[in-house]
This record gives structure tokens, sequence and C-alpha cells, in this order.
């Protein structure tokens, strides 16, 4: 974990809670548990007297109308800095308690400062806390409760026996979709969770890990926090959850759509219920939550902060928390006031009234905390609400009375999201729900990257599609949420609206480039014409006014294989201030002619295929592969093409499914195959698992090239590590990943471990090379670009004769006008 540089005293001198001085106080089942076990160690939390006054704080900021950056600033140096300065006395007196006494007397095992709220982790025998708790500059003493998941009501992980399935019917009834067509899909927005961590390797999740940007290189644990191992090179997940919620946010594979913000990119804290004997605590989700507002330990950047945090996780009586703890609550508020807004699940234990877990039973003000319940997105915009979906009313108010909760609502019925270890699976649950409106916050988030919190929220529940009671009430709080509605929302909080009337194309022309029309509509502020600009890999293009509110420009031609990305920036009439759509990032197209992506082999015959090796069981075999329902080990199920024929280990249901590879290896070898072009891209779908019998985990799946069928070359090594389940399709350049050659083969050779009992499987399909392309129109001799070379182009080159250096008639670039050129121009006459 990082460790942040305190900022001096000044920082929060003028932030603190006004609380007069008087000893802590300990929670009533924490004393009796303390006078039970005196000598036990006993892990507690210690408040201090002096926090930051985040409300006035807040306050301040809105009447500023402070842009996040200085929010997330100022913020974390008054929670810093008060920390440093008004802990020293305590964790100076506590550093002499550490001694192992014969009488099991004044031990302290663990100390462990923390800034988010102003208090310390305490492992310690009781008369240590005792004596804590009279200190005048302690607050209260409370257990280090255990936290755990609001664990899915329907739905076990299987292995993520299911497939794609296009756009999911719940990020689809609440609109999402009609946002993206918009432009706002969650690009530019960063999304947190803290749950079980995350499968960095999933196909729907991998590339938008925030840990691949350039500016994390060698520094991947500000995209990823693992409290207890810290082990934190590359996400994973823990357990099955994490990945499942993620999914709902961010999701989304080649033709598919499971998460409400595909374009957004991910962080994730693995902080919950991570199984293998690890017990997760409120002092590791502070760690996570203190990770997560401020990731690199710079409170002065913002690139690393992300814009939402998802929690499907919560306590209850059973846990030893108190009701309406405002311990939980000062992390979140502090959270809130960097900028970051927090989503909590409701819980399951739905449909009982006054179950909503904590801290989402929070109801002291109009937007604390968001609790999230669960509803059905499979029938339509009925949206009925789901029996297991926890109730309000709730009772943490300063109102009297019980409040309506939860606060709003979103899909959470047979939800089909991410399985760790690849593929899909449908579960159920309010947690399912909450990173819907994750989802929907990187939206509004993306659309408007100043938004703040507060009215964030306001804007997400006045555009809700409400059910049950009018108004809030204790089945969907304010309704279900409405992406679409959301974002525009969230747009009309900008003086100055650019739309994009014109798509973008994945491919555009590499010489011509890409016509396209902008929109712009006046707010409060005017836009200035003269200003409208496109910004294309950073060179500015004037547009053109069409009509009033409207500007054409063309996307530049900048020649085959150009990753060009493009934004636009329109001027405020009368000021400084610019408007950039979208607001980061921008809308990225490819430059070539065209594309062919032509199948060299789909697996659905033998020929030219080679099969060899020294396993005794399991070589490879050509056929469509048996059904899961006959074979769900060693079985993908169906081929990864659709064309009913691959290959495979072993594809026999006999003796128990056993398609494994035992007692030596099996190779196969493709025919050859025209590799010639360089740039083009050369792939193929492969399945593996090795995850069954007593040495999971072991074997590997080996790929090699040749160009002349005797030496062989490494193309990738898949395994041992993070195989299991699902076709996945690796892509390879030719010409850097292997060479151009017209007569390629690969080998694919899969062996049982010569030294422990291991089970391999694996599948190999659909061969194919994308190629790329490049027709340039351009003729040399054409002068005057008509298309043709003939007398007029041969008229123009004599009046350019001799030194005429950039002139269209020296053709060889020479600096003069010559009989090289002419000649150039004759060998082209039309």
């Amino acid at each position: 974990m990082n460790q942040p540089v305190l900022p001096a005293l000044v920082a929060f001198t003028l932030s603190l809670t006004a609380i007069p001085a008087f000893a802590g106080t300990i929670d009533p089942a924490l004393k009796v548990e303390l006078e039970a076990r005196p000598y036990a160690l006993h892990n507690v939390l210690v408040s201090m007297v002096d926090q930051v006054d985040l409300a006035a704080l807040e306050s301040r900021f809105n009447a500023e109308r402070a842009p996040l950056a200085i929010r997330h600033q100022e913020t974390i140096e008054s929670l810093q800095g008060l920390a440093s300065f008004s802990q020293a006395s305590l964790l100076q007196d506590l550093s002499a308690m550490t001694a192992d006494t014969p009488l099991r007397m004044r031990q302290v095992a663990t100390v462990e400062s923390y800034w988010l709220r102003n208090l310390v982790r305490v492992e310690a025998t009781s008369d240590v806390i005792f004596e804590i708790a009279e200190r005048s500059d302690v607050l209260d003493v409370h257990l280090n409760a255990p936290i755990e998941l609001v664990q899915p009501f329907e739905g076990e992980p299987d292995n993520g026996s299911m497939g794609l399935g296009g756009v999911e019917p719940g990020v689809a009834e609440i609109q999402a979709p009609a946002a993206w067509a918009m432009g706002y899909d969650g690009t530019g927005a960063l999304v947190a969770i803290v749950d079980t961590g995350a499968d960095g390797n999933h196909e729907s999740l991998a590339s938008r890990w925030r840990g691949l940007d350039p500016a994390y290189a060698g520094n991947p644990q500000w995209a990823f926090d693992d409290p207890y191992s810290n082990n934190e090179s590359f996400p994973f997940d823990g357990s099955y959850h994490g990945s499942h919620c993620l999914g709902s946010i961010v999701g989304g594979a080649p033709g598919d759509s499971i998460g409400v913000a595909p374009g957004a990119q991910w962080i994730a804290g693995a902080t919950i219920d991570r199984g293998g004997g690890i017990s997760e605590t409120i002092s590791d989700a502070i760690e996570t939550f203190q990770w997560v507002v401020d990731p690199d330990g710079n409170p002065s950047t913002m690139f690393d902060v992300p814009d939402v945090c998802s929690n499907s996780w919560g306590v209850t009586d059973v846990h030893g928390v108190p009701a309406c703890d405002n311990e939980l609550w000062s992390f979140i508020d502090a959270m809130e006031a960097a900028g970051v807004v927090v989503v909590f699940a409701a819980g399951n234990e739905g449909p009982t009234s006054s179950t909503i877990r904590r801290p989402a039973d929070r109801n002291t003000t109009a937007f604390t905390t968001l609790a999230v319940g669960a509803v059905d997105g499979n029938s339509g915009n009925s949206f009925p609400v789901a029996s297991f979906s926890s109730r309000g009313p709730v009772y943490c108010n300063p109102f009297g009375g019980g409040g309506a909760k939860p606060d709003i609502s979103a899909p959470g019925v047979n939800v089909r999201s991410a399985s760790a270890g690849g593929g899909y699976t449908t579960l159920s649950g309010t947690s399912m729900a909450c990173p819907h409106i994750a989802g929907v916050v990187a939206l509004m988030r993306g659309a408007n990257p100043e938004l703040p919190v507060q009215e964030l929220k306001q804007i997400m529940f006045d555009t809700v599609t409400d059910r049950g009671a009018p108004g809030k009430d204790n089945d969907y709080g304010w309704g279900v949420v409405n992406a679409l509605l959301s974002v525009e929302g969230a747009l009309e909080t900008v003086s100055v609206q650019v739309e994009l009337l014109t798509t973008i194309p994945e491919l555009t022309d590499p010489f011509a480039g890409f016509p396209l029309e902008l929109a712009i509509t006046d707010g409060d502020d005017i836009h200035d014409p003269s200003t409208v600009r496109m910004i294309a890999n950073g060179v500015s293009y004037a547009m053109t006014a069409t009509q009033p509110g409207r500007y054409a420009g063309t996307v530049p031609g900048l020649g085959c294989g150009s990753e060009v990305q493009v934004a636009f920036e329109v001027g405020v009439f009368g000021s400084s201030d610019v408007v950039r759509y979208p607001s980061a990032g921008g809308f990225a197209t490819t430059q070539w002619s065209d594309i062919l992506d032509v199948v060299l082999d789909s697996g659905d015959t033998t020929g030219g295929w080679q099969v060899s090796g020294s396993a005794t069981d399991g070589q490879w075999e050509q056929g469509t592969p048996i059904p899961s329902s006959v074979c769900s080990r060693g079985n993908p199920g169906q081929d990864a093409d659709g064309t009913d024929g691959c290959w495979l280990t072993d594809n026999d249901s006999a003796n128990a499914c056993n398609s494994d590879v035992d007692g030596g290896n099996t190779i196969l070898i493709s025919p050859a195959f025209d590799l010639s072009l360089e740039g083009s891209i050369l792939s193929y779908a492969r399945w593996l698992d090795n995850t069954n019998g007593s040495n999971p985990g072991t074997d590997a799946l080996f790929v090699d090239w040749s160009a002349d069928g005797s030496s062989w070359n490494t193309l990738e090594i898949f395994g041992p590590a993070n195989a299991g389940g699902g076709w996945l399709r690796p892509e390879f350049v030719v010409g850097q990943d292997l060479p151009a050659s017209s007569s390629m083969q690969l080998r694919f050779t899969v062996g049982d471990d010569d030294d422990l009992p291991s089970v391999v499987e694996a599948g190999i399909d659909d061969i194919r090379v994308v190629r790329y392309v490049c027709d340039d129109p351009t003729i040399q001799g054409d002068v005057n670009g008509d298309g043709v070379v003939n007398f007029d182009d041969l008229v123009s080159m004599l009046a350019e004769w001799g030194a005429c250096s950039g002139c269209p008639s020296d053709i060889d670039g020479n600096g003069q006008v010559d009989f090289s050129d002419l000649l150039t121009l004759l060998g082209n006459w039309s």
C-alpha cells in the first residue's frame, strides 16, 4: 500500500468538528467482551475526538463551485494532516506497551493508523483498551467488526458455462444503449469496486483495466489493491463475486454488452470474502477506501481517482456493528467530499421490512447513503421488485420515525455477467443491481466530468422510472434508474452542449478521410463559431458552419495503418472557457482502404493436418464437440465458430468423458498457410481446461510456428495459470510476433506433466487472418490531381520546369522538375 506524505497542520485547522474534551466511550457489546476475556487480544477501532468537519468543507466547495480537483486535494490533505497531528500522542504511548509480560497484561500486538476517518486500529489486551478509552483525545472505541458480501440470492457460479448474448435485457431496459447512441458510453470515466477482486484476463474486462495505461507503468498497485498479501501486479478474483459485479458496470466483449458503461475503465480492490482463511474486517475496508480515494498517494493528481465506487457488501447486527454507526458513514462522507460517488447494495433480506444492511440504511440526508434495491429487468419495463430485495423503513435519521429506503432500484434478477476464469454466469441479488447504478454514474461523469456528487444523485433520483407508490417508497426508493434521462440531466448542467451527428466508423479512408457533421447547442453560455475545431491526433482543423449550430469537417486521411483519435473543441463567447467533446479521449478510427477477414481453416476437416505424439490417451481428434449436457468435464460443449467442427483432445464420452491427455504429449500440426503480408493479424480460437484433478493448474498449451516445416519457434504458451474453460482468441501481428511467410505452419502441443498427476484437455478452432488493404489512388504524373495523366499534366510540368522544391511536378522530390520527372509522367500516360 502506498504511504501518503502528510501535509502541514495549516491544511486542516479550519475544518475541525467542534467536540468538547471528555473521556471516550466503549461500545456496550465490546465492553462485555473485554470484561469476559481480559487476557485475550481484542481487535478494536479507536476514533479520535478531532474529526474534519466534512459537511462544512463540502458546503464551502459548493458555494465556491470548486472543481473536483480542488475538492479532492483539499479533502485528502485535511484528513491526512489532522490524523498525523492528533494521533501522535496516542501512537507514542502505545509504542511503549508492546512488551509481553508473564501475566499477559498490557500487551499491544498491532497498531495501525488511518486518516480517512481519524482513527487507529489497535489489537491489545482489555486493560490497554480500557486505558485508551479513558483518554481525553479519544472519542469512542468499537470492535473492528467483520464484513461480508451481500451473497447472491439465486444462482451459483457455474464456471462460466454461458456464452455471449448481446445486450443484457436489464441494461437495455434502463435505456443505457440510448445513452451510448448519444456518444456517452462511459468513455473518460473510471470506476472502482470493493469486492473479491476482478479477473483481469476476462475478455469483457481485460482491455479496460486502467493499469494498462502507460501512466501506470511500474505502478500496477494504483489500479489493483490487495490489502492482505499485497499481490498487486495484476488483478485477480479471490472468488467470483467481484468479476460478476464489475462486468455489470463496464463489461463488454466483441458482440456482447453486459455492462452499463462499456467505455469506462476500472480499478478494483480484493477486500471482501476472499476465502482461504482471510478474515475481513472494517479496517480492511478502510484501507481499501483510502486507496480508492487516492490510488497513487498524491492528493494533487486526479487521473487515478475513480468517479464511482461500487460496494456489494454490508453488515448486520450479527457482525457486531452497532445500529446507525457513524464510523462507516464517515468513510463514505470523506470519499464523496473528495469527489467519488459511493453506492451500496441494500441487501437480500427482503421482503421483510426494515432489513436494509449497514451502511446502506443511513438516511441522515436526502443523499446518504445511496442504497440500491433490486428489480426484475427481464420482463420489459414493468420492473417488478425482487422478493429478496431488502426493504425500509430505516431509522438512522435525525427526523424521527422511519425513513423510506432504498434510494433507487436497478435490475438484479437473473443478471448475466462475467464469470471469473472465463465465460459468463447468471446471478440474482442487490449485489447485481448495485453495479448498474455505478454504471449509470460512469455514464453521467463521462458526459459531465465536473458534476458534483450530490447534484449527480439528485439528477438520478429526479429522472427515475417511478414504480410502486408515487414518490419514494420502501420497495423501489424513488424508482428504477433511467440511464438515458440521467445522462440528459447531466448534460443540462453543461452550458454549451456538443453532439456528433455523424458516427465515425471504425474504418475510414486513409487518403480521402471521412466527412462528418457536428451540432452545438447553446445554454446559459453562447459558443463562438470561430473557435469550433476538430482535433485529430493533436492537430487542430477548422470546421465550417453550414447553418446556425451546425458545422462540417473531414477526418483527415493520414495514410494506411494510421490510428486516428478525433475530438472537438468549442470556445465560449466572451470567455477563455473551452468545451471539449468528448471530455477525455476521443473517437477512434483506423485508416485502411479495406479489411479482409479470411478464414484459413474452420476446423471442420482433417485435410492437411497432422497428429502425432507419445500420449497413450487423449490424442487430438477432429469432430463435433460432445454437448455439455452429455459431458460437462473436459469439453467446451460447442465449437468456437458455430460450424460444428473443431480439434479436441480425445473427443469421446466414454470412460466418464475422459478427454484427458495421459502418458505423454499430443501434437497437432496445421497445413501451410499464406501469411506473406506483413501487418496482417493471425488469430485462432483456443480452449484449455486444467482445473480438474488432484493437481489443477499444472499443464499448459504450447503453440509454435515454422516457415519451413522443420525448425519450430515459440508463438505462445497458454497456461498453466488463468486456464479454465471458454474459447479465447489471441491475436498475433505478422512481421512482429512471427515472420511473414507464404508457407507458415502452426503446431499445438498439450502434454501430461511427468511429475504430478494432472488433468489437461484442449481444443483448437477457426484459424483466420485479417489482411489490411491499402489502395493508394495517387498516380505519379497526375500533376493536377484529376485522376488521369494527360496533356494538361504535361503543360503544368513544363510551366514548373527547373528548380521548384515542393512543386506537384517534382515527382522524385529532388527539388528540380527535370527529365526524370518527365519520364515518369510519360510512363503513366493515360
